[in-house]
């Protein structure tokens, strides 16, 4: 049987391919993702780059430009377990208005039950003092599951 979770676009695996590819980074999924999936509404509703502080470093005070962070080229950051939570809780809106807006895709992390888990211990288990650590991921747009011609929920 034949996943209905198909690639259809793909974000490559550098910030260079991912730009030849027409893919836009994303602040808030720390991701590039590709602009049939993007939900370029919901991104401008906020503004990551004046809400948080991004770090080189763990422990140390190095904090890194605006400039640079909108580039997408950041392997790792760090950055506050209030950012974490605001990650997560995006991610659930990018779904839900993929749901509601009848959207056909969406990218591979928005749909991956394992990052859903992943958030709902995190914000269940709050540690304010936490300095998250966000890795560069390059994303790719899937079909949306459907039973019957009809979405699966």
């Amino acid at each position: 049987m034949k996943s209905n979770h198909e690639t259809v676009y793909s974000c490559g695996t550098t910030p260079e391919e991912a730009v030849k590819r027409d893919c836009q980074f994303d602040m808030l999924s720390f991701a590039w993702v590709p602009k049939p999936c993007f939900d370029a509404e919901l991104s401008s509703m906020n503004n990551a780059y004046e809400d948080f502080e991004f770090f080189y470093h763990r422990e140390k005070p190095d904090r890194i430009p605006v400039e640079e962070l909108k580039k997408g080229i950041n392997k790792h950051v760090y950055t506050s377990g209030r950012y974490h939570r605001t990650h997560c809780t995006y991610a659930w809106k990018i779904l839900q208005r993929a749901v509601l807006h009848g959207f056909h895709l969406s990218d591979n992390k928005t749909m991956n039950p394992s990052h859903y888990d992943h958030c709902s211990y995190y914000l269940i288990d709050v540690d304010h003092s936490y300095r998250a650590r966000f890795t560069m991921e390059y994303l790719h747009c899937q079909k949306m599951p459907t039973s019957r011609g009809s979405p699966f929920w």
